[in-house]
């Protein structure tokens, strides 16, 4: 599951037992900030947890977050409101899950706009895999970079296409090797360097051609 990091961006619904919102109910805090709420697709403020593990909110101050899973943080958040409020519920949205796209295929940040998306559908929305993208040697890397943990998926099976349907997590790198360069490509490189030392290579002996022309003549 994954956890909780510092810099990490959330919004937060916090409410008591008979549904009533505890947190901007009538979106006070939204307005101050200049946001139209007609306009807002998410009219809840965001948060965002500090280098020092904690998230500061109304009413409550900092409260520990880093650390925790979505579920974990939702409990602390709870118990955090109970202080003012009894039989309280809260519910945490992260807005800045992302993955990293490596190797041959379009580099990119990939947001995750929803919870349970999958390897394929990040590399689909990435624009999928490039000529030069080896199927069969996709890399999965996830935690810490002392310690990762990697999965290879291999999309040229039908086991491997099974597997690619595994949810990534924020914060995971997917890596996709690329295919050994074929000797025409490796040629078509070189070509600029071959150039140059062919031009070098023929006014040395225009040189040469006019400098025993210049000996024969005396």
């Amino acid at each position: 599951m994954y956890q909780l990091q510092p810099y990490d961006q959330f919004s937060i619904e916090v409410f008591t037992g008979n549904g009533e919102r505890i947190i901007d109910p009538d979106f006070e805090l939204t307005q101050e900030m200049g946001l139209n709420i007609q306009q807002q697709f998410r009219p809840n403020p965001i948060y965002e947890i500090q280098a020092d593990s904690t998230a500061r909110l109304p009413m409550v101050g900092s409260i520990q977050l880093a650390g925790y899973t979505q579920q974990e943080a939702e409990l602390a958040i709870q118990e955090a409101y109970t202080n003012f409020y009894s039989d309280v519920y809260a519910t945490l949205t992260l807005t800045s899950q992302r993955v990293i796209l490596l190797g041959a295929v379009q580099a990119s940040v990939v947001p995750l706009p929803f919870e349970g998306m999958t390897v394929m559908e990040v590399l689909a929305m990435a624009g999928g895999l490039t000529p030069i993208s080896r199927a069969q040697n996709i890399r999965v890397i996830r935690g810490p970079f002392d310690n990762p943990q990697v999965s290879i998926l291999n999309l040229n099976t039908i086991a491997g296409l099974a597997e690619a349907n595994v949810y990534v997590q924020p914060g995971d790198i997917i890596y996709v090797e690329p295919r050994p360069q074929s000797f025409q490509n490796g040629l078509r490189d070189i070509a600029p360097v071959l150039n140059l030392v062919t031009s070098g290579v023929s006014l040395t002996v225009l040189v040469l051609t006019l400098v025993n022309n210049s000996n024969g003549g005396n």
